[in-house]
């Protein structure tokens, strides 16, 4: 991973920052009279854990010119993250999502109220990509992003393309939301152009071979996926292969398995007994393998610490956590009633 051995200038986040709603403790939607506020985004979700543990971070994105847009930028100051990129957009609204948190049988809800948000109505002129991206700096999107619109995914694209330009990396978690896209193809499309670039790739086996590796998704595995991914993308160096199952909405088994040209690390799993709240938890574990890769540690410690940290963010109400270098290693040593195995 010879571009991952450079020294990482700064981690950019691309991405909307949304304001979450959800009932009280187990309610169901509109059960009770009341919400909890959270704020949250997939890649803001990254910069706020990584800013924690000393990687500077910035977020480039957009927020409407209202009370709503001011506070949510307050909030990702509040954990370091760099806000002088973000175009606040007036007479736009707040992009919005409601979050029900399931309980044993019953699954967990969330649906979306994002349309005609400000970062959605985002114009190619609102982002000057050159002037925002140093040399050697860490670029993070998701298929989330890339959903929203075709100025959106267009940028997306663009901004991927001078970060190799200017010796940086990409990395791009899969994150495919089945209501955002009209069609499978339509975010198959959206996802082969922007794969060029791609130099860490993260996603479930599953969506890896359906949308990047056409016609194998009935017949791959972890091994021969990884082997394929790599075979077909020149620029990819690193694949972090995802799993998550459960038999409830109270408890899960998440797993990572990863790879870089020169190194495969099997598939290793947490056990979360309890799920206090899930939403975020895929963004945590993307981000304790991107802060590895940035620390330059060994592939099985950056699997390690992804892990630890998406067991953490199931702990916590909200999309993203308080949390600090000690929490991780309490996991990694043991410490915990459940352990990595």
């Amino acid at each position: 991973m010879e571009k991952e051995n450079t020294t990482i200038t700064e981690f950019i986040a691309w991405g909307e920052v949304l304001l979450r709603l959800s009932p009280p403790g187990y309610s169901r939607l509109f059960q009770t009279n009341m919400f909890e506020a959270y704020f949250g985004g997939a890649e803001a979700n990254c910069a706020v854990i990584l800013s924690q543990v000393g990687i500077p971070c910035r977020i480039v994105s957009a927020l409407p010119d209202t009370v709503l847009g001011d506070a949510a930028k307050r909030y990702l100051q509040g954990f370091g993250v760099i806000t002088d990129d973000i175009v606040m957009k007036p007479d736009t609204r707040m992009g919005l999502y409601f979050y029900e948190q399931g309980a044993g049988l019953r699954a967990s809800r969330l649906i979306y109220d994002r349309n005609n948000s400000a970062f959605t109505q985002l114009q190619h002129e609102d982002i000057h990509w050159n002037a925002i991206i140093p040399s050697n700096a860490w670029f993070h999107t998701t298929g989330i992003t890339l959903a929203l619109s075709n100025t959106i995914c267009e940028e997306s694209i663009k901004a991927a393309s001078i970060v190799n330009e200017k010796k940086g990396i990409v990395s791009f978690d899969i994150n495919y939301r089945q209501t955002l896209w009209k069609s499978v193809n339509d975010a198959r499309d959206a996802f082969l152009r922007l794969m060029p670039s791609i130099n860490i790739l993260i996603g479930n086996e599953e969506h890896l071979a359906l949308f990047l590796l056409p016609g194998a998704e009935k017949k791959h595995n972890i091994h021969s996926t990884i082997h394929a991914l790599f075979n077909t993308y020149a620029n990819l160096s690193a694949v972090v292969i995802t799993y998550r199952e459960g038999a409830t909405a109270s408890a899960v088994t998440v797993g990572a398995a990863a790879a870089t040209r020169e190194k495969e690390v099997s598939m290793k799993t947490v056990e979360v007994p309890h799920i206090v709240d899930r939403i975020g938890a895929g963004d945590a574990l993307a981000a304790g393998f991107i802060y590895s890769l940035i620390q330059q540690q060994s592939l099985e410690t950056a699997v390690d610490n992804a892990l630890a940290l998406c067991a953490l963010a199931h702990s916590v109400h909200g999309d993203n956590f308080i949390v600090g270098k000690a929490d991780v290693e309490a996991i990694l040593q043991n410490k915990s009633s459940r352990l990595l195995r």
